[in-house]
């Protein structure tokens, strides 16, 4: 059970927990109260994200949301804890863990156990959930870990030049050239859109993002 606040003056209730299977180092808790049929609860603030009690665990350390229980050498990730039930759903036998945000996500870092890694990706009008993946995956190669962006449009942009996602160890062009080795082609302007949005409109082009032997 957990005394909790749906709203700060609302009267402090008691509601039943679900806890996820956690795992590693516990820094935070992502809250997300559900009505009874499992959809979002009717208050003013169905989702919380608990204080946490390392500063920079998550958004430095590359922390995650530890929703379903690692088994095997390959991992999903996502930014939200909805698509990631999205992929879930889609891939019932992969683990799939949302790190919260495109910050958090681009600094993941996964157990030693893992040696391959899908990076769900959000795309975004401002081009962020795209560099974040990009940035994600260039940093678990650099770690000896196999990298695969999937990202809900086939056609995306980029930050520009200037933005402060890139660094000189990856410059624009080098974020582009990863995007088009994963078989995405350029765009000038991307329209915001997430695997949850794809997974409600098209069960199957959300199944048909990868192709992993066990599911062949």
């Amino acid at each position: 059970m957990l005394d909790i606040f749906a709203e700060r003056n609302e009267e402090r209730r008691t509601r039943p927990v679900e806890r996820g299977p956690g795992g590693g180092t516990e820094v935070g808790e992502d809250v997300a109260l559900l009505d009874p049929k499992g959809g979002k609860a009717k208050v003013p603030s169905p989702k919380k994200l608990m204080p946490v009690s390392v500063p920079g665990a998550m958004s430095e350390a590359g922390g995650a949301i530890r929703m379903y229980k690692l088994e095997g050498s390959e991992l999903a990730i996502t930014e939200g804890l909805e698509t990631a039930g999205a992929v879930r759903s889609a891939h019932p036998d992969l683990p799939v863990w949302p790190t919260y945000c495109a910050q958090i996500l681009s600094n993941f870092v996964p157990p030693a156990s893992v040696k391959r890694v899908y990076i769900f990706g959000d795309v975004d009008e401002s081009g962020t959930g795209q560099v974040a993946s990009v940035r994600s995956a260039v940093k678990m190669e650099q770690h000896g870990v196999e990298a695969i962006i999937c990202l809900p449009a086939k056609a995306v942009s980029l930050p520009g030049r200037e933005s402060s996602w890139y660094t000189e160890k990856m410059r624009m062009t080098d974020a582009m050239r990863r995007v088009q080795k994963e078989g995405y082609l350029p765009a000038l302007k991307s329209k915001d859109v997430d695997w949850l949005d794809v997974w409600c409109s098209s069960k199957q082009e959300l199944i048909d993002a990868i192709r992993r032997p066990t599911t062949r």
